[in-house]
């Protein structure tokens, strides 16, 4: 299983809190429990905590083979 964890200062523009409206941090990315080709990208924000996860396309450098 891959899990990965992100720097607090990589903050995400793209993402704002659903909240607060500020700019979110990607905290972890763990595999889709059922699709293998998605990740679920889980953001956090620093007033709110965690507030709400992606699932997203694996890039093709990401993938497994198998």
């Amino acid at each position: 299983m891959r899990r990965a964890q992100a720097k607090k200062t990589s903050y995400d523009p793209r993402h704002p809190c659903p909240v607060c409206d500020t700019p979110t941090i990607l905290a972890e990315v763990a595999p889709h429990p059922l699709h293998a080709n998605f990740d679920v990208h889980g953001y956090f924000c620093e007033r709110c905590g965690p507030v709400k996860c992606l699932v997203v396309l694996r890039t093709p450098s990401s993938c497994r083979l198998m």
